[in-house]
C-alpha cells in the first residue's frame, strides 16, 4: 500500500515540477503567450487536486476525520471516488482499464472508513488477479435496490473455481502465493459488511470474477440487526 501511495503522489509531483519549469520559461518570453500559460496552470491545478484527493482519502482511510465511528449518511459515489484516488495511478502504470458504472447520487448509513477498507481490499484482489491476463480491466458499479445499495467489483478474470469459492470468506484462506496474502482480507471485509447489516458475496453466476457488497440505505435498530445476523 505504501509503495502504491508513493506512486500516486510522486506522479503528480513530477508533473508539477515540469510544469513550473515550463511556466517559468513562458514568463521570460518577450511576448507572453497567455493561452499556453493558462493551459499549463490548469494542468498544475489538476495535479494539486490529485494530491489533495489522495491525502483526503488517507485521512478518511486512517480514521482521522470526525464522525467516522458512528453510522452516518454517506454518499456512496464519494466513497468509491476517494478509494479509487488512492490507487488510480497504479492502475494506469499496470495497464489496467478502470471502469465506473455509477447510479445517481445514492446514500447509505455506514462507517465510511470501513466501507473504504472493504472496497480497497476488493480492488487490491482484482489488481492481483488481472495482472497476468492479456485483457486487464476492473469495473466498479453502484446500483440502487429497493432498500439497499449494491456495490460490485468485477474484473476481467474468468471466475474462481467452485471448490475454492466455497472457502473464500474463511479466515486465513488465500489463493495467493506464500508471503503475498494473509487470507484475512475477505473475512474481515465480510465481517464489516455484516456489522452494517449487509453482506459480501462472490457472484458465481457472473461471466467474470465479481464480488458484491450490499448495504442497507438506512440502519435498522441495533437489536433487530443482531437478530438478523443470528438468524
Amino acid at each position: 500500500m505504501s509503495s502504491g501511495l508513493a506512486h500516486e503522489i510522486n506522479n503528480p509531483l513530477t508533473i508539477i515540477k515540469f510544469k513550473i519549469a515550463r511556466v517559468s520559461r513562458l514568463l521570460t518570453q518577450d511576448s507572453l503567450d497567455r493561452a499556453s500559460l493558462a493551459t499549463e496552470l490548469e494542468t498544475l491545478n489538476r495535479s494539486v487536486d490529485k494530491i489533495a484527493t489522495v491525502v483526503r482519502g488517507l485521512r478518511v482511510f486512517s480514521g482521522g476525520e470526525d464522525g467516522m465511528t458512528a453510522f452516518t449518511p454517506q454518499d456512496v459515489t464519494e466513497i468509491v471516488t476517494e478509494t479509487l484516488g488512492l490507487c488510480q495511478e497504479k492502475y494506469i502504470a499496470l495497464g489496467i482499464e478502470l471502469r465506473l458504472k455509477n447510479a445517481s447520487s445514492l446514500k447509505t448509513e455506514c462507517r465510511r472508513v470501513e466501507i473504504m477498507q472493504v472496497l480497497f481490499n476488493l480492488l487490491g484482489n482484482a489488481v492481483d488477479a488481472v495482472q497476468p491476463l492479456s485483457e486487464k480491466w476492473i469495473e466498479v458499479e453502484i446500483k440502487e435496490l429497493r432498500n439497499d445499495i449494491e456495490l460490485s467489483v468485477t474484473d476481467s478474470g474468468s471466475g474462481i473455481d467452485a471448490a475454492l469459492a466455497k472457502s473464500l470468506m474463511q479466515p486465513f484462506f488465500t489463493t495467493k502465493e506464500p508471503g503475498k496474502g494473509t487470507g484475512l482480507g475477505l473475512s474481515i471485509a465480510k465481517g464489516i459488511a455484516e456489522s452494517h447489516g449487509g453482506f459480501l458475496a462472490y457472484d458465481a453466476s457472473a461471466k467474470n470474477t465479481r464480488f458484491v457488497l450490499t448495504l442497507p440505505k438506512v440502519q435498522m435498530h441495533p437489536q433487530l440487526q443482531a437478530e438478523k445476523l443470528v438468524g
